[in-house]
């Protein structure tokens, strides 16, 4: 991903951390802190957003620190990508910061922003990865999943009418040997439901966080029915969960969060 220096003030401060092989870009406000770390999950094949989305700047500058890992095997972080451990690129971000256990590459100074709040957005894939990411970690406490699969299994996406997996990964082969290094075999595996990617295998974990579900009524790679159930199954086991639907909005992104209204409704969620 690279750093990118923007000129926006010295209210901005900017850290490039590696943890467990996790290379991750955090920014913050230099004058103005809450104490809420904001990470960001992207969906697959993508690229982590831009830190100069116009909703990750206004999120700074109402004081919240944004973070955002590259998953483990794509980009710039360490090893292979095998679906699972995007989840735990989430997971390890997240403890590390919490934990003041994290060093900025550039300057060697420990990064210290006294994170009391960790909060998780993702969409598609990440959507996916943000609640699997969740489930696993003590130190996340909400997490908002943008039109994720909640089971990458192929009987569960050909019930929804779902977009296959092997659709994606004709486009995500071309990419393999560059920014998403994975294994074949790995797609085998999650088409048959064997990887720890699904949501809905950890939905007990997750009646302890607070979870907002986002999804476009005419999103056809992923049916929004499955967000729907997948809601109506967290309030079952006691989660203080909520679904928001969105009658015009296709398959969504993060990028739509630079959308004023979504930006918005995001800001008065968090």
């Amino acid at each position: 991903m690279g750093l990118c220096i923007m000129a926006t003030g010295d209210w901005l401060g900017t850290y490039l951390i590696r943890y467990k092989g996790v290379l991750a870009t955090i920014l913050y406000n230099k004058s103005n802190t809450n104490g809420k770390l904001v990470l960001l999950a992207y969906g697959m094949p993508g690229f982590p957003p831009k830190i100069s989305d116009g909703y990750i700047i206004k999120l700074v500058k109402l004081g919240f620190s944004v973070g955002i890992p590259e998953y483990l095997g794509t980009f710039d972080s360490s090893g292979r990508f095998n679906f699972e451990n995007a989840a735990t690129s989430l997971a390890v971000v997240a403890s590390g910061i919490k934990e003041n256990k994290c060093t900025d590459l550039i300057s060697s100074s420990p990064v210290s922003l006294d994170i009391e709040h960790v909060t998780l957005i993702g969409a598609s894939f990440g959507g996916s990865v943000v609640l699997v990411a969740a489930a696993k970690s003590y130190s996340v406490d909400s997490v908002l999943a943008i039109a994720p699969v909640t089971d990458y299994s192929k009987k569960f996406m050909e019930y929804y009418g779902n977009e296959s997996v092997d659709s994606t990964m004709d486009l995500l082969s071309k990419l393999q040997k560059f920014t998403w290094k994975f294994d074949k075999k790995d797609v085998k595996l999650l088409n048959e439901g064997k990887l720890d990617i699904n949501p809905l295998r950890h939905m007990h974990e997750l009646k302890s966080k607070r979870v907002a579900l986002w999804h476009g009524k005419l999103d056809r790679s992923v049916n929004y029915l499955s967000s729907v159930d997948f809601f109506y199954s967290l309030k079952f086991f006691g989660c203080d969960a909520e679904l928001n639907l969105f009658p015009r909005y296709r398959h969504m992104g993060l990028g739509m969060l630079n959308n004023r209204n979504l930006q918005a409704k995001l800001i008065k969620w968090l």
